[in-house]
């Protein structure tokens, strides 16, 4: 009989995806089996989560207890490691010989008898020393990066866009746990309704802070029940819903998510638009357009088109829309509390590469749209050169369009920096992801 992996084996599994094949930790957890037990799935969930979190902080850890350099160990090691020093560190309902010897197995396990030495002797060595860490009289960028665990360019950032005080509200802010909050699919029921269903379930909810149509859960795994089977709701934080919202779409028209996956965004047009309209839902990868149409059908949202496409090349015939949705592609620092492994992954040379691919694609999505249509543009990106700045070029560039009050949303989350009015939410000042989002309308002719 094949042995059950344990949570820790399953978390390793999931980091070591996460750092060598750039896979992405929210859809590997969802991948856990169904069978596991809730106590062990929480735990996994934890030690991931926390893993990617808090990496830059254990590595600095890490270093001066390994006289090996950290970037010489193998990245599954290294995985190891981090896990072990995590439980360390920041678990404190893990008792330190459980974290070391657990830590130890996984290691002999995985890589053998030598590996296992090596691990036991770092994390023992962390137990015993006193970690050096950067002091009020560091250098501003590696304290905070070391302090909140984020890379040093982007504290750079940060730091002279938004000064000392807010910049450290934005970093700390990316390192709480996201909420989990449910999008009502209201072409089967209402939020009143869901609430007493889920409380059924065992789960109980909060209504939503922006959005009429969001649910916030407070206790209980909304996930593995019948009301998620039968498509009663849609995992989506609300800044995304609102996102949606800024579209107006009306039943009967025509409209294109030209990024759709996952699909949150797309099946909630979809509801709006019904049988009498069209959804049409683009991505450029057919696996990733295939969560759309998964997603679509649990929802009870089959007539949605769904069509492989680059969004950057001609395919929509000109002018054939009333209304269109580019949530392009994006360095994601908007979502680093809900997906941590993004702040490992890019550096500053891919916000400059991102800007110019949101422009080239904001450029094909243009004539698309009928005159008097509208376009909206959206990013989970805080960085202007993302957001804001795209939307400036292109209407330079395209003056047959104009920028329209986002008048779908509430006025706390508009903001009217350069004279254009946007969609802009932040993680620390409203705890909602970070969006940008810009209603681009159509003169008509």
């Amino acid at each position: 009989m094949q042995r059950t992996p344990s949570a820790r084996e399953l978390a390793h599994r999931i980091l070591v995806r996460v750092e060598v094949s750039n896979g992405y930790s929210n859809l590997l957890l969802r991948a856990l089996p169904p069978e596991m037990e809730r106590r062990e799935r929480a735990l996994c969930t934890e030690l991931v989560l926390g893993t990617l979190r808090w990496r830059g902080r254990l590595d600095h850890a890490l270093a001066q207890c390994s006289r090996r350099p950290l970037q010489e160990v193998d990245p599954a090691l290294l995985t190891t490691l981090r896990m072990g020093a995590y439980q360390l560190l920041y678990l404190d309902r893990v008792p330190d010989s459980a974290a070391v010897n657990e830590s130890v197995r996984l290691a002999r396990r995985s890589a053998g008898r030598g590996a296992a030495g090596f691990v036991n002797a770092v994390l023992r060595a962390l137990l015993r020393q006193e970690i050096r860490w950067p002091g009020d009289d560091a250098d501003p960028v590696e304290r905070l990066a070391v302090q909140t665990s984020h890379p040093p360019w982007l504290v750079q950032r940060w730091l002279d866009r938004l000064g000392p005080q807010q910049a450290e509200q934005a970093l700390l802010a990316h390192n709480q746990p996201a909420p989990l909050v449910l999008r009502v699919n209201r072409r089967r029921t209402d939020p009143a309704a869901l609430r007493t269903r889920l409380q059924a379930e065992g789960v109980q909810t909060e209504p939503g802070v922006w959005s009429d149509d969001a649910l916030q859960v407070s206790k209980g795994n909304p996930l593995g029940g019948d009301a998620f089977r039968e498509g009663l709701f849609y995992v989506q934080d609300e800044a995304s819903i609102l996102v949606a919202d800024l579209v107006g779409a009306q039943p009967g028209e025509r409209i294109a998510d030209l990024c759709a996956a996952p699909g949150g965004k797309a099946t909630q047009l979809a509801a709006v638009v019904q049988t009498r309209g069209l959804l049409v839902a683009c991505d450029l990868h057919p696996k990733r357009l295939g969560l759309v149409r998964d997603n679509a059908h649990r929802l009870g949202l089959d007539r949605m088109r769904l069509v492989v496409h680059d969004a950057g090349q001609p395919a929509i015939r000109p002018g054939s829309l009333d209304r269109a949705l580019l949530d392009a592609p994006c360095s994601g620092t908007g979502v680093l509390r809900r997906h941590p492994e993004i702040r490992w992954r890019n550096e500053l040379d891919d916000v400059r590469r991102l800007a110019s691919l949101q422009a080239r694609l904001l450029d094909a999505a243009a004539p698309t749209v009928r005159p008097g249509g509208r376009l909206v543009y959206s990013v989970c990106s805080l960085e202007p050169e993302e957001g804001l700045e795209v939307v400036q070029r292109f209407l330079q560039r395209r003056p047959d369009y104009h920028i329209d009050e986002p008048g779908d949303v509430p006025e706390a989350l508009v903001d009217r920096s350069g004279g254009l009015p946007h969609l802009l939410t932040h993680p620390q000042r409203h705890g909602l992801d970070g969006f940008f989002a810009a209603v681009l309308q159509r003169d008509p002719d």
